[in-house]
């Protein structure tokens, strides 16, 4: 079992905030001007860092490592080659970064396919520095983690925590600055973001694992060695792991991913330490990470549907509209809006068949008290349903846990003007200097359309957790402590 240097781990690499429940995030990026007014700046927001150790016994295992109370606000840090650059890191660690690091998005983006809508020029203005050399580049990205009060919104301490960060520019002297340039007007000082929320019997908001096109998201959320206490360790990897070699048992197969491909400083899936830069200590227990914005056109998307369900009924005989939009929806997206997976149910009699025999998972309001060991059993059944995982199946039809959200994928679809129907995704990953054993996992694209009609991705290094698609994830913001 590996022991992993929680107090020395950014939290975010770790724990995936959404399900903590932190609904709400804010994403503010920071230009430097002076090394020593940056250095000033990064080791005033130090101690507010969030770290990896563990918030309760059920994370802990009831012993070892120091148990933290779960704070109300989570914060974490992340670096662009140009912020390392900035803060006068020595040539021998800023030469041996990944070229894909280095490059950024931007300067690679008809490699990554950031082309015609999606291409740089139609980016927010806070991403355009390399284009003209007008926009100041991002150098230092810090997120905001905050929980929601009973009505959805975010609680308090995400006002005071960015004012407190504003504090701290002030105080630089003009050696740091807040870049603005973020949302539908180009203006907004910082990148707000919020999981899809409905009010439950009492009328409190409870954020819902959906994305805007209404499917169920955070499901392929893979595990790695050292993530958990052996025992939830043992139950979460079924469906979220790898499989060993061997004779096949759905309860035995499943092995945790190597730690080294999402943490720098471990052994990864080729038993090989991920090159990173010179000193080992500068990249350990740190990873590259991915921050990217799409615009997801929810009209464009139902109105497609539409059309696309009335030619099936032609085709099928299909007299049901709502089974007929459904079934079309599904097969684009390869799973039906509940998560269950074609694999599970390939037709719309079949979900239904599932549904009604999953209700106690799916109703919240059937659910019964965590306490109840055998609905809790029900459950982590269910969770592997919709990783793809089939009983009694072959094991190679699985559909494999490649993508993890940072947060819940966000947008608040009836709260925003449809420009801003977007959704922010965070991905980590380590370089990848062997393309061939990383071709398996290049199955990480957002399956919810790419260009489609007119819909814009946003790229752009940041921090957090994946071995994200070599194809379009490499650049990365650094995390470390």
């Amino acid at each position: 079992m590996i022991e992993l240097d929680l107090p020395d781990t950014q939290g975010n690499i770790h724990r995936p905030y959404g399900r903590f429940g932190f609904p709400h995030s804010r994403h503010l990026f920071f230009t430097i001007a002076d090394a020593a007014a940056g250095r000033l700046f990064v080791q005033g927001i130090r101690p507010r860092i969030t770290t990896a150790e563990p918030w309760g016994k059920s994370e802990a295992g009831g012993a070892g490592p120091t148990l933290l109370r779960k704070p109300p606000i989570t914060l974490n840090i992340g670096f662009t080659f140009l912020g390392l650059r900035a803060l006068d890191l020595p040539t021998r660690t800023l030469r041996l970064l990944p070229d894909e690091f280095i490059d950024g998005m931007g300067c690679r983006a008809d490699i990554l396919g950031d082309v015609e809508g999606s291409a740089p020029k139609h980016w927010d203005p806070v991403w355009r520095s390399h284009l003209d050399g007008t926009t100041r580049p991002a150098h230092v990205w810090v997120s905001l983690n905050v929980g929601a009060n009973p009505d959805g919104t975010p609680l308090p301490e995400l006002g005071q925590w960015t004012a407190w960060l504003q504090e701290l520019v002030a105080k630089s002297n003009s050696g740091v600055a807040l870049l603005a340039g973020h949302g539908a007007d180009g203006q907004a000082l910082w990148q707000d973001s919020a999981a899809l929320m409905e009010p439950g019997p009492d009328g409190t908001m409870i954020p819902q694992p959906k994305e805007p096109f209404g499917f169920t998201d955070g499901i392929s959320d893979p595990v790695f060695r050292g993530q958990f206490q052996a025992d939830a360790e043992a139950r979460a990897v079924i469906g979220a792991g790898k499989i060993a070699e061997g004779p096949y048992d759905p309860k035995t197969s499943w092995k945790a991913l190597e730690t080294g491909e999402f943490i720098l400083g471990q052994v990864d899936e080729g038993q090989e330490f991920p090159v990173a830069t010179q000193p080992p200590g500068f990249a350990r227990n740190g990873t590259f990470m991915v921050w990217r914005k799409l615009r997801q056109d929810v009209p464009g998307f139902e109105a497609e549907m539409r059309r696309q369900a009335a030619l099936w009924k032609q085709v099928t005989g299909i007299a049901d509209d709502v089974e007929a939009y459904e079934t079309v929806s599904a097969k684009l997206v390869g799973r039906w809006r509940s998560g269950i997976p074609l694999l599970a149910a390939p037709c719309w009699a079949d979900h239904q068949r599932l549904m009604a025999e999953w209700a106690d998972c799916i109703d919240p309001a059937l659910r019964k008290p965590r306490d109840d060991a055998r609905h809790q059993e029900r459950l982590a059944a269910f969770a592997r349903l919709l990783t793809g995982f089939r009983y009694g199946d072959d094991p190679d039809r699985r559909q494999m846990p490649v993508r993890r959200p940072y947060t819940p994928r966000q947008s608040a679809r009836h709260a925003r003007p449809a420009a801003e129907r977007d959704a922010w995704g965070k991905h980590a990953h380590q370089p990848p200097p062997h393309p061939a054993p990383r071709a398996a996992l290049c199955r990480s694209r957002w399956r919810t359309g790419r260009d489609h009609d007119g819909d814009l991705f946003k790229h752009f290094p940041a921090v957090r957790i994946h071995p994200a698609a070599m194809d379009e994830l490499r650049p990365g913001f650094r995390s470390r402590q």
